[in-house]
This record gives structure tokens, C-alpha cells and sequence, in this order.
């Protein structure tokens, strides 16, 4: 979060601002001189966000499917450089139109059918990553919990799509 500058004339307080230029309200509001901060939950569901969804224990697979270290090497350069270029084009669009989330930048650069669309897309990606989380813990439950080994797979399933899904 960037520190916007002081405002008025002659005014002392300061305004802060995030990535995207949006003004953000005085945190604790006792003057302004800390920038917003998350909270350790934030913090810890971010890294495990990123850990799973890095697929680490996949890697070594799809490197083999695509021939081998280098060309599989090759191509995950080709694709970071794409993912990075791709990002790069979200933030300046974030930061043209003064908009932090991403459907609000859908919605201000290519208007409300898209951004329906955009957010569409991106929960049914979600919902497939959190059914397959899902049928993986039901796989592995079973060989933790000895009791439950006897259960059914798709009662397993059900049950764990019952709790996460209420």
C-alpha cells in the first residue's frame, strides 16, 4: 500500500492509497499514520493458497509428459513470461482505471457482460480446484482414520462435499 501524500492546504493528515490508486479510509482512524495492514489469517490462507495451488508434487510429471527437463524447462519459462506479461496488463488496467479487483477492472475496460462472464469463469475454475482438493481428501482420510477405511468412496466424497459446501 502506497502513501498517497498529504492533502488540503497546509493539512497534516495522510491518505493512503492501494496498488490501483483508490483512496483507502484512515486506518484505526487516530490521524492516519499507518497504512491498512491484514491479519495473520489473511497472511497464512494467502501462502497456503499458494503452496496447493503451485501443484509442486505435479511438476515433475508434466516436465516428463513434455519431454524431458528441457523442453519441459522451456516451456514453463515461455509460460511464466506469459503469466508475468499477463499480470503486468492487469495492473496497469487496474491502476488506468482506479479499480483494485479484478471483476471491477473486467467491468470498467470491457463492460458488464464480460465481467458477468469473467466472474463466471473463474468460479466454475475454483469450484473444479476445490471438488478435486475434495476427492483427493477422500482418498486420503480413509488411510488416516482406520475406522472410516470401510465407508465407500462416493459416501466419503458426499460427506466431505456436505462440509465444505454447506
Amino acid at each position: 500500500r502506497a502513501r498517497a501524500g498529504e492533502i488540503g492546504s497546509g493539512a497534516s493528515a495522510m491518505m493512503w492509497s492501494n496498488w490501483a490508486g483508490q483512496i483507502l479510509p484512515e486506518p484505526g482512524g487516530s490521524g492516519g499514520s499507518e497504512p491498512p495492514r491484514g491479519t495473520v489469517f489473511d497472511a497464512v490462507m494467502n501462502l497456503c493458497a499458494c503452496a496447493l495451488g503451485a501443484s509442486m508434487l505435479s511438476l515433475p510429471f508434466a516436465l516428463d509428459r513434455l519431454g524431458g527437463a528441457l523442453p519441459g524447462g522451456f516451456a514453463l519459462v515461455v509460460v511464466g513470461v506469459l503469466t508475468a506479461l499477463a499480470a503486468r496488463w492487469i495492473v496497469d488496467a487496474g491502476q488506468r482505471y482506479q479499480k483494485a479487483k479484478f471483476p471491477q477492472i473486467m467491468h470498467a475496460a470491457f463492460g458488464a457482460p464480460f465481467a458477468l462472464l469473467t466472474e463466471a469463469l473463474m468460479g466454475a475454475c475454483l469450484l473444479v480446484a476445490a471438488v478435486s482438493y475434495i476427492v483427493g481428501l477422500a482418498g486420503l482420510v480413509p488411510m488416516l482414520l482406520s475406522p472410516l477405511h470401510e465407508l465407500p468412496r462416493w459416501l466419503l466424497v458426499s460427506a466431505l462435499m456436505a462440509v465444505t459446501f454447506p
